[in-house]
């Protein structure tokens, strides 16, 4: 966003926290459903999220929106979250930040199986405010609630620790999952497990329903969605997600988790997995050992700090594979998308 500042991220001896809250559809062909839940995101956002960056927080100007078109006219800067709202909408983004207490809220939607699959996200960054994401994190569960409460979703998950705006979960990288089988399968296999987690309601049912999740000491919070669906919390924000609390979190939800064992991911932090297959709850091992990435300090910053630039200044682009792609023609790649980088982009990615 024009008014999100990226200066505080260069200071790395400090110390920064992240709160991410995620949210998946899976009838995005439907617009008029789907358009409700995009603007109670943002207006939820605005009533819980944003008040608690602090006094002085800026609104921005505008977002920034791509169509299915994907470049040229495709993209677009809109001056209302509203106006992003269109039925061939792919990309939305969207930021407050607070420059004196270095906090910032950013919000985006992602469609990334075309038509179907939406994901909607809610990065929150606080920098040197020890303890404040604690105090926030009953905030972004009730903002998650609010806006699962008033849709069917397919799954959502707020994490504490971070993450990119990515549509793999974390299950789906220990796993080695393709994003859009997982979604696509999202209503026979809960796509993860984080400190809070929203089962859709063909799931919980399997699981039990609310009687059933309350009773088994899984949970510490057992909320029941409008839809059908449930939304279970994992403890307290101010007691850390240990692997013992990870391993009841697992075992309890473990019916409805995909087959196959979770391997290491290089470069990844999958300490939040249980590493055992789920059609065996009992048989945990501890994480494997993944290789360090080849590169070196210095070029995994650059390309970390740049994957955040990138992110903030819209300059991912996505767009439909075209139909006379190989992969399409043959029926093996329906609803894949292809990623890529504009040009603003492109040239700041050579200059590094």
């Amino acid at each position: 966003m024009d008014e999100t500042s990226l200066d505080w991220y260069d200071d790395r001896a400090a110390s920064q926290e992240f709160g991410v809250v995620r949210l998946y559809l899976d009838f995005g062909g439907d617009f008029a459903r789907v358009r409700p839940v995009l603007q109670a995101w943002y207006d939820e956002a605005v009533d819980l999220l944003v008040p608690e960056l602090g006094a002085g927080t800026r609104a921005p100007r505008s977002g920034r929106a791509v169509d299915e078109a994907g470049r040229g006219a495709g993209r677009r800067q809109v001056s209302a979250w509203s106006d992003a709202l269109t039925d061939n909408f792919c990309q939305i983004s969207w930021g407050w930040s607070n420059r004196r207490r270095e906090s910032a809220l950013d919000l985006y939607v992602f469609r990334f199986a075309y038509p179907d699959h939406v994901m909607l996200q809610a990065n929150v960054s606080l920098r040197d405010q020890p303890g404040r994401l604690t105090e926030l994190a009953p905030k972004l569960q009730e903002f998650l609630r609010r806006v699962a409460d008033s849709t069917d979703p397919a799954y959502g998950e707020v994490s504490l620790d971070g993450g990119a705006v990515s549509a793999e979960t974390l299950l789906d990288m220990g796993l080695y999952r393709i994003r859009t089988d997982s979604a696509a399968e999202s209503r026979t296999f809960l796509r993860g497990y984080e400190w809070v987690t929203i089962c859709p309601r063909e799931l919980a049912e399997r699981l039990g329903g609310v009687a059933a999740l309350t009773s088994c000491g899984a949970f510490a919070e057992v909320v029941p969605l409008a839809a059908g669906g449930v939304l279970v919390r994992a403890g307290d924000a101010d007691e850390p997600y240990r692997p013992e609390s990870i391993q009841v979190v697992f075992r309890a939800l473990a019916p409805v988790l995909p087959p196959g064992q979770p391997r290491g991911l290089p470069g990844y932090d999958l300490s939040r997995l249980v590493f055992a297959d789920a059609a065996h709850p009992d048989s945990a091992n501890p994480a494997p050992e993944t290789a360090e990435p080849v590169l070196d300090d210095e070029q995994t910053r650059m390309i970390s700090d740049f994957a955040v630039e990138a992110i903030r200044n819209g300059w991912l682009i996505s767009e439909p594979l075209p139909p006379d792609h190989p992969g399409v023609a043959a029926g093996l790649l329906d609803g894949h998308v292809r990623m890529g980088l504009t040009e603003e982009g492109r040239q700041r990615a050579e200059e590094l």
